[in-house]
């Protein structure tokens, strides 16, 4: 359970490797965040449709993160994300793909399936974790540092 303020990222990985990795670095970087792991897409999906046995949101929050491979074993990461493109409201949820893919179709296409980050497993997980943080950083706080910036 976590409370309102805390980041909840929901993991959509399914080598067991992988995730102990991506858990670990958040675990590690991401003191305040809480993780859900799943290994499948018709996982991920019945999460996020409050399916049995998600269907208790304050065990399972809504999630502030997705982070999505896309190589998964039974519905594809894309596959997942064309679901997802089709809900007013899990299009608003940031999707950060890491994934073992290093063709430059799949990343377009992940792009224009609304995702906000595409990295590629052969980089460190200081990457994914950077991009996890800027994800879940408040819009306001983006917003101030792009008005200084800028």
């Amino acid at each position: 359970m976590t409370s309102n303020d805390e980041p909840f990222i929901l993991i959509v990985e399914d080598n067991p490797d992988d995730a102990a990795l991506i858990q670990a670095a958040f675990k590690k970087n991401l003191a305040r965040s809480t993780t859900h792991l799943v290994f499948y897409g018709w996982e991920a999906q019945a999460y996020l449709n409050r399916e049995s046995p998600y269907h208790d949101w304050t065990r399972y929050p809504a999630p502030s993160l997705i982070v999505l491979d896309l190589g998964l074993p039974d519905i594809t990461g894309f596959e997942v994300l064309e679901w997802m493109a089709e809900s007013k409201w899990l299009v608003r949820i940031p999707v950060i793909v890491f994934t073992a893919s290093e063709d430059p179709e799949h990343e377009q296409r992940a792009y224009a399936l609304g995702v906000r980050r595409y990295i590629q497993k052969v980089d460190d997980y200081g990457a994914l974790v950077g991009a996890a943080k800027q994800e879940l950083r408040p819009r306001t706080e983006t917003t101030e540092l792009t008005e200084l910036e800028g």
